[in-house]
């Protein structure tokens, strides 16, 4: 039986920037998952982070990006502010850029198996992971491999067959959203769309709605709204939206749920590790997760090729490296996004219009980058002859708990010398945070 250095399930962003990573590195990679060669990828466009995108092994494709606007222009939640930010993301066909990287990580020497089903973790009697098993049609498999990583996604169906209690810490409703998009025909001139421009109109049900102009025959109109809330479906908010606009030719559509919480502690465990959406590796305040999937794809490939380091090692290496250099900025991000969904439209209208929620707060919950210093200052400013000093203060009180919650993550690396207190200290944080 032929063994691995690493089995991935799922072909994913996460997934295949894994496998092109670690066989660049000299490793042998099987990669599995239950699609087809044809359903691999979203079909229709998606922002992804340039950063990622530009990478190398990635090789970006002027034909697959679908559009290319100027900017992101935010729009307040009662319409009373606007704002243009920079936006650090290319408008990319996820169909066609996955059927370009499955192909190259075939060329590259990944041995990948697609259209599998009833896949599973092997587990040795110490219940280490040690490989996956599936059928291909009625043939059976077993891939045995010094390490596993689970890229399957939100369900974490691989993580969800082990006995690992603690990577199985459930999350709540309210740290999902459920997206939904439609493509719709339109003459490419309407008074209430700006050409060229991503809109976002922000902190409306727990989330934000969105308008692409993407050619000037084709729109993407779409609503991430927070699960686990009264809100309205994102559906049903979509077709609002086409009415309004007096869109009529469904062209295409589609939508799920996605987490907008930070990485949980443990992201390595007996031989498994979970990268991309099965770790929650979304920006917390505003759900994207292709860029991060493919970023955190590249690292955990990186730390697997660290030869000189046993499989257990390099699997904590991935870890401890991913919240040092990730993840600890998005908790900060994430403590802010449960505040900011406990207020209403109105306050979010107010911050945003005083700019206490500026262009650089804005910037940085859309980039996902850590950025404590313009909140503060934005706040203090107003401290005086300001009525609404409440809402700052409740505010600020959160900004203080998201970087303790930070400098927290930033302290993975000593979990391992006594686990049971420093994940007490961890949970003790974030109960002072459930909003």
């Amino acid at each position: 039986m032929e063994r691995y250095n690493l089995a991935i399930a799922g072909a994913g962003s996460a997934g295949i920037a894994l496998a092109l990573k670690s066989v660049s590195r000299g490793l042998k990679v099987a990669l599995v998952d239950v699609k087809s060669r044809e359903e691999l990828g979203y079909d229709w466009a998606d922002s992804i982070d340039e950063k990622a995108l530009m990478n190398d092994l990635i090789g970006y494709k002027k034909s697959e990006e679908v559009t290319r606007p100027m900017g992101l222009k935010v729009i307040s939640p009662k319409f009373s502010t606007e704002f243009r930010i920079e936006y650090g993301y290319k408008i990319i066909d996820r169909r066609a850029l996955m059927k370009r990287l499955i192909s190259k990580a075939e060329d590259f020497g990944v041995d990948v198996f697609l259209k599998a089903n009833s896949v599973r973790p092997l587990l040795s009697e110490e219940m280490l992971c040690t490989g996956l098993a599936f059928k291909q049609g009625e043939k059976d498999f077993k891939v045995n491999a010094e390490l596993v990583a689970d890229c399957t996604g939100l369900s974490g169906a691989i993580k969800s067959l082990v006995p690992f209690k603690e990577m199985n810490m459930p999350l709540r409703k309210t740290d999902t959203s459920t997206a939904y998009r439609e493509i719709r025909k339109w003459s490419g001139e309407s008074d209430a769309v700006e050409k060229q421009w991503v809109t976002f109109v922000y902190g409306i049900n727990g989330g934000f709605s969105w308008i692409v102009p993407e050619t000037n025959e084709r729109i993407d109109i779409g609503y991430g709204i927070q699960n686990g809330k009264n809100y309205p479906s994102p559906e049903t908010l979509v077709r609002q939206t086409v009415n309004k606009l007096g869109l009529k030719d469904y062209i295409k559509g589609g939508g799920g749920k996605i987490p907008i919480c930070s990485s949980p502690p443990i992201l390595y465990m007996n031989g498994l590790l979970l990268v991309g959406d099965s770790a929650c590796q979304t920006i917390p305040t505003c759900g994207y997760g292709t860029g991060n999937a493919i970023q955190a794809g590249f690292l955990a490939g990186e730390c697997m090729a660290k030869s000189n380091l046993s499989p257990d090692e390099r699997g904590r290496l991935y870890e401890e490296r991913y919240f040092k250099e990730r993840g600890a900025d998005l908790g900060y991000l994430d403590i802010l996004r449960r505040k900011l969904q406990s207020y209403t439209p109105e306050n979010i209208d107010w911050l945003m219009k005083k700019k206490i929620i500026g262009y650089e707060e804005l910037y940085s919950s859309i980039n996902g980058t850590y950025n404590k210093t313009t909140f503060l200052s934005s706040a203090s400013k107003l401290m005086k002859g300001i009525t609404n000093i409440g809402l700052i203060m409740d505010l600020k009180e959160a900004i203080d708990k998201a970087e303790k919650f930070r400098n927290k993550l930033l302290t993975i690396s000593k979990k391992k010398e006594d686990f049971q207190e420093w994940m007490t200290d961890y949970f003790d944080i974030l109960s002072e945070v459930n909003y």
